[in-house]
């Protein structure tokens, strides 16, 4: 799991979002430990509202890079938890293992106990930093972000599309609006990730993608941001089938309203 420049400026935007609209500091939940792909150069191109040598580093920063194909040495990376208070918003952080500074140890495969939701509680913000698709029982994994996401909150999903053998599945677009739409979240544009801007790939080229069109020559490898905003009633009762139809095989409409909460994040300070 990991997060690049480019989602960097995203969350930011979710974050200043949750403080301008109820006055406080946001509440933010990463499932799994995302590593922070993105050196001072990065920072710098995308202008990003913090100072990189601020940001507490991580101590193992030359197995992590190499574990992601990146022989960059000690060059330091920057600690998820420390980047996320750097951005303004507290933050835990779940995971099936303890791989090191988890806060919890939850295995999303199943539901939720009583206690550990109260234990828990409701947060501004949920990352999926590529955790989801790793999930044998994806369907209960997205059940539990609903449940952890407080009224109005933000889900963000760094998704791979196409991707084979990298996670238990490959998440087609469709399933995110379906499903979120059955939930009455505000739907958020959806994007690919489709080429860099920078040799280092912490940069990539978001382009917009059609929830619902079957494309032709889709490549063996792609990866999907998407963002969807839960109702300020928080959960409502589900219309229909508690799990949806896809949309192909139903009567649901495709011209569907949608919020481009990626595209304003990634305009501002470009």
């Amino acid at each position: 799991m990991a997060l690049n420049g480019c989602e960097i400026k995203i969350l930011k935007s979710l974050i200043d979002n949750v403080a301008s609209s109820t006055g406080r500091q946001a509440r933010v939940l990463m499932l799994g430990y995302p590593d922070i792909l993105a050196t001072e150069k990065t920072f710098s191109r995308l202008n990003l509202p913090v100072a990189w040598e601020s940001i507490l580093k991580r101590s193992d920063a030359a197995a992590v890079w190499k574990g992601h194909g990146r022989d960059f040495g000690d060059y330091p990376m920057c600690e998820s938890k420390a980047l996320i208070k750097a951005l303004g918003a507290s933050s835990m952080i779940l995971d099936a293992i303890q791989w090191g500074d988890e806060d919890e140890i939850v295995d999303l495969n199943l539901p939720l106990t009583d206690e550990i939701k109260k234990h828990l509680g409701q947060f501004d913000i949920i990352i999926d930093p590529g955790t989801v698709e790793h999930c044998f029982n994806v369907a209960q994994a997205f059940l539990t972000i609903v449940d952890l996401l407080a009224p109005s909150g933000f889900v963000y999903h760094q998704a791979a599309i196409a991707f084979p053998n990298h996670g238990f599945w490959s998440l087609s677009p469709t399933a995110f609006f379906d499903f979120y739409e059955s939930r009455h979240f505000t739907l958020g544009n959806s994007y690919a990730w489709v080429g860099i801007h920078d040799s280092e790939g912490f940069e990539p080229c978001f382009k917009p993608l059609d929830p619902f069109e079957v494309p032709n020559n889709f490549p063996a490898r792609m990866v999907g941001s998407f963002v969807f905003q839960k109702s300020s009633f928080g959960t409502v009762k589900v219309d229909g089938p508690y799990y949806p139809i896809q949309r192909c095989y139903s009567d649901k409409r495709r011209d569907i309203f949608l919020v481009d909460f990626i595209g304003k994040a990634l305009a501002e300070g470009s």
